[in-house]
């Protein structure tokens, strides 16, 4: 089940017949605010720059990561940059495991970085001031949904040489990289399959995890609201997926975010299927 769009639609229409903010670094989004952060105080031509949008929200509300679960949207970046630059892909955090009645959100709570590169092409060249405009549409859920968005704006020089980031700046953007997920160490392995009514995720790893958790990255793959333990298995260890009552066919390829111990890595597997007989 899905926040029903009627709903999103009806409210995007009130916001957006509301009168024009200019735009800025902050502004204000249902029960939050979101900011545009520059990690260094340039854009430059040849390099890779990093931005932030930070969002801080009222306790209790959340707003999405790229699978929102079984409610709610993932947020949206339309971006307007200088000639000859481009935006990358957002950096998503590890989730949290949000229920909301019988329901399973995957989002944010409190106070989250999203992190996008910026890069430079053939086209971008120096100047003396350049405007780096990001507009946001996010949905912010507590008990109820709301959707809002937001214009936000920086004036940057673009120069050639990288410019260092401020203390304040350095530290945000370190504290945001932490709670990406990390790719697998050397060494690791995880392996998917197919049984039936579930994914079986086999893990080998340094040592026997705890506790886990598999973050699905698409929709409608397998059942959020269901409990996953771990297995001990000799030196590995097994996570049983139930499958989403909405899936169709079984994927060729399984990505996401397992968490082991209060750790995170990227995943991505292929689904082996049973042998036929």
């Amino acid at each position: 089940m899905k926040f029903p769009t009627s709903a999103i639609a009806i409210l995007a229409t009130t916001l957006a017949c509301a009168k024009p903010v200019p735009a800025a670094p902050t502004a204000p989004v249902p029960h939050g605010t979101v900011t545009l952060i520059s990690e260094t105080g340039a854009l430059s031509p040849q390099r890779e720059s990093w931005f932030g949008l930070r969002f801080v929200l009222e306790p209790g509300w959340h707003t999405y990561w790229v699978n929102p679960g079984d409610s709610g949207l993932t947020p949206k970046l339309t971006w307007t940059l200088p000639a000859g630059f481009q935006a990358g892909p957002i950096s998503w955090p590890t989730p949290q495991r949000l229920p909301v009645s019988k329901l399973m959100d995957y989002g944010y709570e409190n106070d989250v970085m999203l992190l996008v590169p910026i890069r430079g092409g053939a086209a971008a060249k120096a100047a003396a001031s350049a405007e780096v405009s990001v507009q946001v549409s996010v949905v912010v859920c507590k008990d109820l949904c709301i959707p809002g968005k937001a214009q936000l704006s920086l004036t940057l020089p673009v120069r050639a040489a990288a410019s260092a980031p401020s203390a304040d700046n350095a530290a945000r953007f370190a504290a945001a990289r932490s709670r990406l997920p990390k790719p697998l160490p050397a060494g690791w392995t995880v392996r998917i399959a197919d049984a039936k009514d579930e994914f079986v995720l086999t893990g080998e790893t340094a040592k026997q995890p705890i506790r886990g958790f598999f973050f699905p990255q698409n929709e409608g793959q397998i059942d959020n609201v269901a409990p996953q333990s771990i297995e001990p298995a000799g030196k590995t260890f097994r996570i049983r997926l139930k499958k989403s009552p909405d899936l169709e066919a079984t994927p060729a390829r399984l990505r996401g975010v397992l968490e082991l111990d209060g750790a995170s890595y990227l995943v991505e597997a292929p689904v082996s299927r049973p042998a036929a007989r």
